[in-house]
């Protein structure tokens, strides 16, 4: 299971706890929706790094050639 998959099942699983609490249940649903968000971006920006990278090498492969 990935550490984003991960994540996500704890902070549902915190968000379970303080619903009843002090947090009404919109707020710990938006919440959520934004912390999915940002692991999301976070992938994105992970992966489009691995491909500038990728890029970038083998540039620099043909420049050597």
């Amino acid at each position: 299971m990935s550490l984003a998959v991960q994540l996500i099942h704890v902070a549902a699983f915190v968000a379970v706890l303080l619903v009843g609490r002090t947090t009404s249940a919109p707020d710990m649903f938006t919440a959520l929706v934004d912390m999915q968000r940002a692991l999301t971006d976070e992938q994105s920006a992970a992966y489009l790094m691995k491909q500038y990278v990728a890029n970038e090498q083998q540039r620099l492969q043909e420049l050597e050639r």
